[in-house]
């Protein structure tokens, strides 16, 4: 991997940090060479003094021991705006956009590819944060909008830019997409406010490639208490919050402690099956600090079998002498709001022009008052490793979400962490499992708890009793049972010449379906929209949508319909239809009504969707998802995207 020669340490360290590294030597080698000299003293035929390790060869060591470890971050805050084209007209307005949303190149933010590939950062979990509101209808409405943005924006980036990064959904993903010479995207969820009072979320936000989900952020959640404020409002986690643990459990999502109080933490770490993580949390005996975990909370992490990731965020670091009050002071007067919530990310130049000017007052503060740095950092390691053990303890940045210390400020410097780590004298297979093999492990450990306990008996569906045509046979959801059973022979409506069509198979530019009303032309809008741009061989163009409402006579057209590489469309009395499209590797369930209410996607299909049949009205799918000789029966109501586990193991043979 390539260095930068930004990230050599007397760019990236203090300039005492770097006179003191070239005096200093790392205390086991001097501890060492004393005990040789002592005993040379005593013994006139005792072998020579081994020579020392000058700073300059224990910099070589370090950059070999660096760019061999595979380095995995847990915390990377996004924008929802993450690989987004540019869709300011102004030049300049346009040119700041890209630089800020295009990850292939040197911007503002601290991490992007070039940064990444520059300090030698393999693997990032990018964020769906979602800062906390309301716990009301609402509230929940809003933070699942905004986490499917950034679900959306973390997709987009891999669909657009597939030659540089992938998305990882295990660790052996993790593994051969790094072998690959690839960077690694992974996807962690910071507040389960995010999924609302619905538990079914949690597998949805699986199927999208999140694994793992904190309980918390600032302020009390749904499923527990917060670090801040101090007043409860659950006494730890609430009934909710068991349940969603329970999931993720299920489903193989690790649970995350970090921001939750320490009465939340000790109960989810109790509660889970599984073990769970601290995605960005440093340790309180260093610094005290709300946020920071106790000796307790990290010794029982460790008894659990999980992981505390360490974060360089310099307000957890050290005291940063009023940081964050002051940045809450300057956006008061500057008009701007209070940091944290959802805020979403203005296009308007008034807007961006108070945020630089908050930036450059920031940067003024930092410069005139000392920021915590590498060393500093890694005490916080090395506290962690004594308390909670080396298999217990990870590294995290918290980059363009706060994080950052003199030294490792943006993933360019992300050498300097190693350097300091083998200054202390941790070893190279010790310095592996900090960086990415304590997370793998527990990564593991999760996906094999999920998979002992599933397959699992369901729960009666919402779905119980529905018939559906296979060929020439009818099929009864029984979900007591877990399976489709087979009622006989019946009259089945032969979809491929009914009028109400059925179409599979590859998409010529232009389809038209038995139906006057219904036309897809894909050929209409070539190149047009976001992913036309990023359209690759194995996606078609999106085009567009023509339906006719027959009682009023208006045609409505539905713009950047997503390429489908295949589709089931059916279309029934009421003029809506549906179809399924391929988005790499995942399928989704698309909408539309003839009446112009809107071109939606409605829902996640669980892959791979085998053997789909119909209900005799046309609304209902009924589809296997086999997985390892096991496999999932799914429902899905077609027009309102509601879908449900009908049986669990071994599908019967229908």
């Amino acid at each position: 991997m390539a260095t930068n020669p930004a990230t050599s340490s007397a760019l990236a360290y203090p300039q005492g940090m770097i006179a003191m590294s070239r005096v200093l030597l790392p205390w086991a080698v001097v501890v060492h060479a004393l005990t040789l000299v002592t005993l040379a003293s005593g013994q006139e035929s005792a072998a020579p003094a081994k020579r020392l390790e000058t700073p300059d060869e224990l910099e070589a060591r370090a950059r070999r021991i660096h760019y061999e470890a595979l380095t995995l971050d847990t915390h990377k805050d996004i924008r929802p705006t993450l690989a987004r084209p540019p869709r300011a007209t102004d030049p300049a307005q346009r040119a700041e956009e890209e630089r800020r949303d295009d990850p292939t190149l040197w911007g503002p933010n601290q991490m992007d590819f070039p940064k990444m590939r520059a300090g030698g950062l393999d693997v990032a979990f990018y964020v769906v944060y979602v800062g906390q509101g309301a716990l009301d209808a609402d509230g929940f409405e809003n933070a699942r909008r905004i986490a499917d943005q950034k679900f959306d924006a973390i997709e987009r980036m891999c669909r657009r830019f597939p030659g540089h990064i992938e998305l990882a959904r295990s660790p052996d993903d993790v593994l051969r997409i790094h072998a690959q010479g690839k960077l690694v995207a992974c996807i962690g969820i910071e507040n389960g406010y995010a999924m609302g009072e619905d538990l079914g979320a949690i597998a949805e936000f699986h199927a999208r490639g999140a694994r793992y989900m904190s309980i918390t952020h600032n302020r009390h959640s749904q499923l527990g208490d917060s670090n801040i404020p101090a007043e409860t409002i659950h006494g730890g986690l609430s009934d909710l919050g068991r349940a969603a643990i329970e999931e993720m459990n299920r489903v193989g999502i690790m649970v995350d402690i970090s921001h939750a109080s320490p009465t939340t933490t000790l109960q989810a770490i109790a509660h889970s099956k599984a073990p769970v993580i601290a995605s960005h949390s440093s340790v309180d005996a260093v610094f005290d600090h709300p946020r920071n975990l106790s000796d307790e909370e990290l010794r029982a992490l460790a008894a659990k079998g999980g992981v505390a990731q360490c974060v360089a965020f310099a307000s957890y670091v050290k005291d940063d002498g009023g940081r964050r009050a002051f940045i809450i002071k300057t956006r008061e007067e500057l008009g701007l709001p209070a940091p944290g919530g959802n805020q979403p990310v203005s296009d308007d130049p008034a807007v961006r022009a108070l945020m630089r000017e908050l930036r450059d007052r920031v940067q003024e503060f930092d410069a005139q008052n000392a920021r915590a740095n590498v060393a500093q950092f890694v005490d916080h390691i090395d506290h962690a490793v004594k308390v909670a053990g080396l298999d217990h303890v990870a590294i995290s940045s918290d980059f363009d979400g706060g994080g950052g210390v003199d030294g490792w400020n943006n993933a360019s410097e992300t050498f300097n962490v190693t350097h300091e780590l083998v200054r202390r004298g941790y070893t190279e297979d010790e310095i592996g499992k900090l960086w990415s093999g304590n997370t793998l492990r527990v990564w593991r450990e999760v996906e094999l708890i999920a998979a002992e306990l599933q397959p699992r008996r369901p729960q009666a569906s919402k779905f119980d009793g529905l018939e559906f045509d296979r060929g020439s046979r009818r099929l009864r959801v029984d979900s007591t049972n877990g399976e489709l059973v087979d009622l006989g022979a019946s009259v089945a409506v032969d979809h491929s010449e009914s009028p109400r069509s059925v179409v599979r198979g590859e998409l010529a530019s232009r389809i038209e379906w038995n139906l006057d009303e219904v036309l897809v032309d894909a050929a209409s809008l070539p190149g047009h929209g976001e992913q036309g741009a990023a359209a690759g061989a194995s996606h078609q163009a999106p085009g567009a949508l023509v339906m006719l409402d027959e009682q009023s006579g208006h045609r409505h057209v539905f713009a950047d319909v997503p390429g489908i590489e295949y589709a089931v469309t059916r279309s029934d009395d009421m003029g809506r239809l549906a179809w399924f499209a391929d988005d790499m590797d995942q399928t989704w369930l698309w909408t539309a009504h003839s009446d112009g209410s809107g071109l939606k996607r409605t829902a996640l299909l669980h892959r791979p969707c085998a053997r789909p049949c119909f209900s005799p009205d046309g609304r209902f799918l009924a589809y296997e998802s086999p997985q390892a000789g096991d496999c999932t029966i799914r429902v899905i109501d077609l027009w309102t995207g509601e879908n449900d586990s009908v049986g669990m193991g071994r599908a019967p043979s229908w």
